[in-house]
C-alpha cells in the first residue's frame, strides 16, 4: 500500500531564507565562467564554479561570508516582521487562483 504525501501549503508572502556564501559566489561568477568557455554545459559550469570556490583564498571568501551574514540578518528581520497567514487563508487563496 502506498502512502500519499500531502504537500504543505507555502505562504507566498513568507520571507525567503538567506543565501550561502557559495551561492553569492556562483551568482557573481557564473557569467564569467560561461564567457570564458561558452561551449560548456550547465553541469560543467557548476563543477568549474565548485573548483574555483575550493581554490579561493580565505581573504577573498570573507567578502562572500559577509554577504551571507548580511542576508541572514535580512531574513531574521523580515521573519520578525512577518505575520503568517492562517491555513484557511492560504487554502482559499490557492483555490481561488486555481479557479481563474
Amino acid at each position: 500500500m502506498m502512502k500519499i504525501k500531502i504537500k504543505k501549503a507555502r505562504d507566498p508572502n513568507a520571507p525567503k531564507r538567506g543565501l550561502y556564501a557559495y551561492i553569492f559566489f556562483c551568482m557573481e561568477n557564473r557569467d564569467k565562467v560561461k564567457a570564458e568557455c561558452p561551449d560548456m554545459k550547465i553541469t560543467q559550469v557548476t563543477l568549474e564554479l565548485g573548483r574555483r570556490w575550493k581554490e579561493l583564498p580565505y581573504e577573498e571568501r570573507a567578502r562572500y561570508m559577509t554577504m551571507q551574514h548580511e542576508d541572514g540578518e535580512r531574513y531574521k528581520s523580515e521573519l520578525a516582521r512577518y505575520v503568517p497567514q492562517t491555513l484557511t487563508n492560504l487554502t482559499n487563496n490557492t483555490s481561488a487562483a486555481n479557479r481563474e
